[in-house]
């Protein structure tokens, strides 16, 4: 989510707007939650951690590591 066109160079700030537009994509193509899983590594497991509020009821598994 960073060092991409229109995203910051460094990450910084964990922003989670890209990841509603990721669940919102979801939604849309009727994507079976039960088959999407979250792993987040060093700073990825900070936005993993993050993102379980807004994902706790659509995820089946997240590994934080």
């Amino acid at each position: 989510m960073f060092g991409q066109n229109n995203q910051p160079k460094i990450l910084a700030r964990i922003s989670l707007e890209q990841f509603e537009d990721v669940l919102s994509y979801i939604d849309y193509e009727n994507i079976d939650h039960d088959t999407i899983t979250l792993i987040g590594v060093s700073k990825g497991a900070e936005y993993a951690l993050m993102a379980i509020k807004a994902m706790i009821r659509r995820l089946k598994v997240i590994v934080i590591r």
